[in-house]
């Protein structure tokens, strides 16, 4: 007869155990002295033993002791550092910490102290256990990262699930049989990798299991495990009837009961030895309890295994589920499967795929009857139903209210709508992930056209997209009005759950290294990623940054590639976001080059198209710019199709060429964009939109005016539905309406349409917000334009005295609105006035951006027409000649923004009576002008002050010719270009005799 285990000595000495219990372990210490010794060192002390789920506080001699008081938070032990109690069980304590070697949160469980040489056989057998569940590594086993003594207490340090028991998830709702299978398998699994390493569990119940937010689930709580090849110490046979300790509920253990009543096999109430098959019968009473809603066997000490409660309803369950689950309930462990593999197996064998398999092959043979048989089958429950059990932790109606009332408590305005719109997004992101999930499944399991393994790996890329949503509703949960404002369009930036199905790019991935502790530590990164991802398409740029670069460190640090080259992405997107542009095109480029040696090469396409946005707009370099895209296209052919990149790559090209003022090879990038979009998102999508946007911007600049406005009535239609009514984006949008309006036919078209975007700014943003004094300053304009300088004047005085309170007059938004209220003076006529004004603009934007920086060198161009207006046209060439020089240094020759100051400085010359150098300068700028494509209107500008140059030159016929070219132009602009077309109508009477 072997030593009763620890736990029936601790309840021993706890006096928890029932009369005959107790006789039976005081008749075995009699006759071993080792166990005597191990019960008189565990019970020394004064005070009474509390219950099991309390701890004791009696230090080992020379040891400090761990108090209740000591385990709070903020309490060190060893590297941990504890932040909250989250159990207790018989044989300790089981923490929440942070360990700052790794960074990462850990369950830390604490056994109980106890004292003497006795305790520490007692913990040398419990150590060895913690040591063998510390070897195992299975993705449904819980992962034990640390096993040692802290204070003279054993520890084990191991992974934290967020999420729930397998108990707690049955109960969240009505579960179907498949989806309790589905769970069950996952546990069956872990079962099955503790008795490969020859560990039995032998406290398996539904409280023993976690499923995560993800549906993942691990095995925990190997407290009572034992090694097989180690005899166990049951010896005691409990008489019938004998009651077990009151008070403890589930938890009890008593005698020789290691374990919970209601899931102890019939061998251990007799007191024989357990086996790996005592977790089967565990196990299998666990998944008759979930399948059916009753428990096998009545209750009674021991429960009548002779007889089998039957559930009180219909459960939809088959009968060959109901089989297998009863034979794993057999009595005699001989009966059962012979292992838990074995099990699992059978709960695999639907006999409804088979059934299906067998009508296919039938075809002509039997009609009829193939046709009853699919009637039979199609009364049996689908297969790979699974997917809502999955996403049920992670978005549900409870969380879905939850960040409804998180956004309204923010105030912010656009909370209600937000909300609305967040929801159906993230619904409708849940019904994609579903049906992805769903169709993975069944290639597996139903269409037999992929392996396991490509399953698993379709999994794994599903779960991660579902950590990215969890993580964003963790942060809309704690929104504030700011946050708000990103809400609906983060909701839309989720990743693609589309990816998931490309098996090609997926198996080829270098997939992650085995280690437990490697793939913890992934884990984590993989967590702080998802954050980056969520901060970023939230407007928490640096937030983000500190979050993936940790990633991309992480990765680094365990040499996995793959997840390196994710966090470099996102790094340079967070980047781009801040303006640090030659940090992302180094982060991009990293990016690309961990991606290709991880073998993603999907990744590594994003990354080069993203390169070619970078180099070719941002960082005005053309030439690599177009060799980049060379690169990703190169990269496209080795990927395969992969239209939504192809999509993001033909847009980057129209954004360079508008960028550099090529406005037919913009159209045509953006026009590819555009078809690919509508035929892979739709053409309701907010990217579908974006690009209708940018199409119009260059039907604009290219005088297409008519042919721009339904585009952006389709975007801003986009937009309210995709955004909401009021959101920025949509107002960004009116006002793209309302320049439009003018354009085609005056202020007074427009100005409905900026007072509304006002009222919208001013209700969403409030008068503070940069956005909001801004568009104060665009409606003053409006009234400029009319002749209504009164009213142009308050709007923009309103304008410069709100950015003065919201920013403080040392700041660039300041010296907008002044340069505003300089351009009115110029307007009105009060040229002294405006060049004062320009002279307080210069001295702020040189102290704050520079001399050299854009809006300083506008606002010198524009000082420069007011001087020669005023009559010091040499003051003008001489301010023109050095703004040209910075604009050539800055951005290059032939540069769009280079034509306004040439035009410039062409009149300066005229007035100065060179017409030559006027000529040069007017020619320079067609040149420029000519091959961008540019409106009609915009080139006669420069026609115009080239055609007088002409004049004075002697070039007369050319000059009229040219000069009717012009007139032309701004008479077909209608009442925009008006003012123009009559003042060349007058110059050409003029010069014609008339």
């Amino acid at each position: 007869m072997g030593c009763p285990d620890e736990n029936t000595l601790l309840a021993y000495c706890e006096r928890a155990l029932g009369g005959a219990e107790a006789q039976a372990v005081e008749a075995h210490l009699d006759g071993c002295s080792a166990c005597l010794a191990l019960v008189g060192e565990a019970a020394r002390g004064d005070e009474p033993t509390v219950m099991a789920e309390d701890l004791a506080s009696r230090p080992r001699t020379g040891e400090p002791s761990l108090s209740e008081e000591a385990l709070g938070r903020g309490a060190v032990l060893g590297r941990y550092v504890v932040i909250d109690r989250v159990g207790a069980g018989g044989m300790g304590v089981v923490l929440s910490a942070y360990d700052p070697q790794l960074d990462r949160k850990v369950a830390l469980k604490l056994v109980r102290s106890l004292q003497g040489e006795g305790a520490r056989e007692l913990e040398a057998r419990l150590l060895r256990e913690a040591q063998a569940v510390a070897r195992l590594s299975h993705p449904h086993v819980i992962t034990v990262f640390d096993v040692g003594t802290v204070a003279g207490r054993l520890f084990m340090a191991m992974e934290f699930v967020e999420g729930c028991t397998l108990r707690q998830w049955l109960k969240v709702r009505p579960r179907s049989w498949r989806e309790v299978l589905a769970v069950f398998r996952q546990a069956g699994e872990g079962l099955a990798a503790a008795h490969a390493a020859q560990l039995v569990h032998r406290d398996f119940k539904p409280d023993n299991v976690l499923v995560d937010g993800f549906g993942r689930v691990r095995v925990t709580d190997f407290g009572l495990a034992r090694l097989q090849d180690v005899p166990a110490s049951v010896p005691t046979p409990v008489p019938g009837g004998v009651a077990l300790a009151q008070g403890h509920g589930s938890l009890t253990r008593t005698g020789s009961l290691v374990g919970t009543p209601a899931y102890i096999p019939p061998e251990q109430w007799n007191g024989e030895p357990m086996d790996a098959r005592g977790d089967q019968f565990s196990f299998c009473v666990a998944l008759y309890e979930a399948l059916f809603q009753v428990r096998p066997f009545a209750r009674g000490q021991p429960p009548d295994f002779q007889r089998l409660q039957e559930p009180e309803r219909d459960t939809g369950v088959p009968s060959w589920v109901r089989r297998v689950v009863l034979r794993g309930l057999s009595v005699s462990p001989a009966d059962r499967y012979p292992s838990m593999d074995a099990l699992l197996d059978a709960l695999r064998r639907d006999p409804a795929r088979k059934r299906a398999r067998a009508a296919a092959g039938l075809g002509a043979v039997a009609v009829a009857a193939g046709l009853a048989l699919v009637a039979f089958l199609r009364a049996e429950p689908a297969p790979c139903t699974g997917a809502p059990g999955r996403v049920a932790p992670v978005w549900s109606a409870a969380r879905q209210a939850k960040l409804r009332q998180a956004l309204l408590a923010t105030g912010s305005p656009l909370a209600a709508s937000a909300a609305d719109t967040v929801a159906g997004h993230l619904s409708a992101y849940v019904r994609e992930w579903e049906a992805g999930y769903t169709d993975a499944c069944q290639a597996t399991h139903v269409r037999h056209e992929q392996s396991g393994q490509v399953l698993s790996l379709r999994m794994a890329c599903l779960d991660s997209r579902l950590q990215s949503l969890d993580v964003l509703a963790d942060t809309l949960e704690h929104a504030d009005a700011a946050l708000v404002v990103k809400a609906a369009e983060a909701a839309l930036k989720l990743p693609r759950v589309a990816d998931c199905a490309r098996v090609a790019s997926i198996l080829s991935v270098v997939p992650p290294p085995d280690a437990p502790d490697v793939q913890a530590r992934l884990e984590d990164a993989r967590r702080r990623l998802a954050r980056a991802r969520v901060l970023l398409e939230t407007g928490r740029y640096a937030q983000g940054l500190t979050e993936a670069l940790a990633a991309r460190d992480e990765a680094r640090a365990v040499g996995y590639r793959p997840l390196e080259a994710e966090a470099l992405h996102v790094t340079g997107w967070l980047e781009l976001r801040l303006a640090r542009h030659e940090d992302a095109a180094r982060s991009w480029a990293g990016a690309e080059r961990a991606a290709l040696a991880g073998r993603d090469d999907l990744l590594a396409l994003r990354a080069a198209t993203d390169r070619v946005y970078i180099h070719g707009y941002e960082l005005e370099d053309l030439e690599r710019g177009l060799d980049q895209a060379a690169a990703a296209r190169a990269l496209m052919e080795r990927v395969g199709p992969a239209e939504e990149v192809a999509a993001q790559l033909e847009n980057h090209l129209g954004v360079v060429h508008f960028g550099e003022g090529l406005l037919p090879q913009a159209l045509e990038h953006y026009q590819r964009a555009l078809d690919i979009r509508e035929r892979v998102l739709g053409p309701e999508h907010l990217e579908t939109g974006k690009v209708l946007s940018n199409l119009a911007l260059v039907y604009v600049r290219q005088g297409r005016v008519r042919d721009a406005l339904p585009l952006y009535e389709r975007t801003l239609d986009i937009q309210r539905r995709q955004l909401g009514a009021e959101h920025p984006l949509v107002v960004n949008t009116l006002l793209l309406i309302g320049d439009a309006h003018r354009m085609l036919e005056g202020p007074q078209a427009a100005l409905p349409l900026y007072e509304q975007a006002l009222a919208l700014r001013r209700r969403t943003l409030g008068d503070t917000h940069v956005s909001t004094f801004q568009l104060y300053s665009d409606v003053g304009l409006l009234h400029e334009l009319m002749g209504r300088f009164d009213r142009a004047r308050d709007y923009h005085e309103q304008a410069l005295a709100l950015s003065a309170r919201a920013l403080g007059e040392e700041h660039a938004a300041h010296a907008d609105a002044l340069a505003a209220l300089a351009r009115m003076e110029v307007r009105q006529g009060n040229l002294e006035r405006a060049l004062a004004r320009y002279e307080r603009v210069l001295a702020l934007q040189e102290r704050l951006l520079g001399p050299s920086a854009g809006p300083t060198l506008r606002a010198r161009e524009e000082r420069a027409a007011v001087l020669r207006r005023v009559g010091r046209a040499r003051e003008a060439v001489r301010e023109l000649e050095w703004v040209l020089a910075r604009n050539e240094e800055t951005g290059g020759a032939g540069q769009p923004r280079l034509v306004s100051g040439l035009t410039e400085l062409a009149r300066a010359w005229l007035d100065l009576k060179q017409p030559r150098r006027a000529r040069r300068a007017a020619e320079q700028a067609l040149d420029i002008i000519r091959p961008l494509g540019w409106s009609a209107p915009r080139m006669a500008e420069v026609q115009f002050e080239l055609a007088r140059a002409l004049w004075e030159v002697g070039s007369r016929e050319q000059a009229l010719s040219l000069s009717g070219e012009a007139l032309t132009a701004f008479q077909g602009a209608g009442e925009t270009k008006a003012s123009q077309a009559r003042e060349v109508s007058r110059w050409r009477d003029a010069r014609a005799g008339r």
